[in-house]
């Protein structure tokens, strides 16, 4: 009949204005935001409803992308697939249950070191996960994805 689902066009512009932030190109109001906000936890200066609604779609966001891993700081650590085994909340489980937030940025858990965004106390299966994780990991100069 011609009828289109609003409701899925919404949500798809969206996906596309959250796929702009992450790979701005020359749009000025991309950079801005990017100056504004973590990317990688969505948390920052900007808020209101349309903000909001854009952090609800990141879960799908990173099920349909992958990122390549510039300086980490726009990439989730746990959430975004950055490396090719996974996402690492999948590849490690158990570790990931022992993660002080799953919202933390490549580049910052790298810099404090994997355990500085841990429990204090691990179960073994986690420390074995723990011995597995980020052997030989460099970021780079360059922006994410």
């Amino acid at each position: 009949m011609g009828i289109k689902d609003i409701a899925a066009e919404n949500k798809c512009l969206l996906l596309k204005l959250l796929h702009r932030l992450h790979n701005p190109g020359d749009s000025a109001w991309a950079r801005w935001v990017q100056e504004r906000v973590d990317l990688a936890t969505m948390a920052g200066e900007v808020a209101g409803p349309h903000w909001r609604d854009l952090a609800e779609l990141m879960p799908l966001y990173r099920a349909v992308t992958t990122c390549a891993v510039g300086d980490g700081a726009s990439t989730c650590f746990w959430e975004d697939r950055w490396l090719n085994c996974g996402r690492l909340k999948e590849v490690f489980p158990l570790l990931h249950s022992h993660a002080v937030s799953t919202e933390v940025s490549v580049a910052r858990v790298l810099r404090d070191g994997v355990r500085e965004h841990l429990m204090l106390r691990l179960t073994a299966g986690a420390r074995e996960e723990l011995s597995l994780l980020l052997e030989d990991v460099l970021l780079l100069e360059d922006d994410d994805r």
